[in-house]
């Protein structure tokens, strides 16, 4: 779970996110992500930074990220995730996957699927917590850093604590409603999940 750091463009916009800084300019951030992906940077201007650290990090395992497709009436095959061969960007090991969980279910086919992975930055000393949808829609972007924490702190620890923030922010700034069901798990069990989910939203 390790990155090298080959570019400076991506080594600014990361050592600016760990340290709670919005100092990174927006050209660096338009350059790091365009045309690594066949996407745009994030349409909501908050989550900027967020999603361009999101897109340096999980980028080993975009064949495993949620994805969705549609075929409409008049339009080509649409795929909401683009799946290079290959790009220019630092190379990463293999992120671990934390859990995936489904938001709700719209309609049958439907699923609103969030995953959560985790990666270690050694040469900052950091591990980066991802999250990664398969519409546009909620967020303006795809992937977006929702955390992280020193490296020297208890794997699991750091992980409880970047994710059960990200929950609560949901909760409190969008009126989010807890997480429907648990989709897949990875490092971090099904009880650990769902004890997490209880500490955010008790009361549903």
């Amino acid at each position: 779970m390790s990155s090298n750091l080959q570019s400076d463009a991506a080594a600014n916009l990361l050592s600016c996110y760990l340290s709670n800084s919005r100092s990174a300019k927006a050209v660096d951030i338009t350059a790091l992500c365009s045309g690594l992906d066949g996407t745009a940077i994030a349409q909501d201007d908050r989550y900027n930074l967020e999603n361009a650290v999101a897109r340096i990090c999980p980028y080993p395992v975009i064949k495993q990220l949620p994805l969705h497709w549609s075929v409409p009436a008049d339009d080509p095959f649409v795929l909401t995730r683009a799946l290079p061969d290959n790009v220019l960007r630092p190379q990463t090991e293999i992120p671990q996957h934390l859990f995936t969980i489904n938001w709700a279910d719209s309609g049958p086919g439907y699923a609103w699927l969030e995953a959560y992975y985790l990666i270690l930055v050694p040469e900052l000393g950091h591990y980066v917590v991802t999250a990664s949808a398969d519409s546009w829609e909620v967020y303006g972007c795809l992937d977006l850093a929702i955390g992280h924490f020193d490296a020297e702190l208890p794997l699991m620890e750091g992980v409880h604590q970047c994710i059960v923030d990200w929950w609560r922010t949901r909760e409190s700034q969008d009126g989010q409603a807890r997480w429907a069901y648990l989709f897949t798990t990875g490092l971090v069990s099904a009880q650990l999940a769902h004890a997490w989910r209880e500490e955010v939203w008790r009361d549903e």
